[in-house]
């Protein structure tokens, strides 16, 4: 048996990531660490998923994200009772909506931009999946 243990983000500023995932989103800081490279590092809980968000190693640069749909690992999904409400917060604190809210396949759904380009869904279910 397989279960999710964490999702990994590379950003610039891991601080700065992660205090936006902590007011934005309601995360919790869960540890800062370094990592055996040296990078610095922010761990966080969402809805009890764990994303460990990593700067890059000293003297490394890595290319920016993009946050248009693409291959690999393209976003990751979080779920609300209030869609709307959320969205509207976000876009007062000037959070980019990349996608404005629409029907899915099992409730409304739109997609969000985090720092670095992460690319979020947040969903409403009608009904559970």
């Amino acid at each position: 048996m397989l279960s999710l243990t964490h999702i990994h983000l590379r950003v610039q500023d891991p601080e700065d990531a992660a205090q936006w995932y902590v007011n934005m989103l309601e995360a919790n800081i869960i540890e800062r660490y370094q990592t055996s490279a040296g990078g610095p590092s922010v761990a966080i809980e969402i809805g009890g998923t764990r994303i460990n968000i990593m700067g890059a190693p000293p003297g490394e640069e890595m290319p920016a994200a993009n946050p248009d749909p693409h291959m690999g690992l393209e976003h990751f999904g979080l779920r609300t009772d209030d869609l709307e409400g959320l969205v509207s917060k976000l876009q007062v604190q000037g959070v980019e909506v990349l996608e404005p809210i629409r029907e899915g396949r099992n409730g409304t759904i739109c997609y969000i931009k985090a720092p670095d380009n992460v690319r979020i869904e947040i969903q409403q279910y009608a009904r559970e999946p």
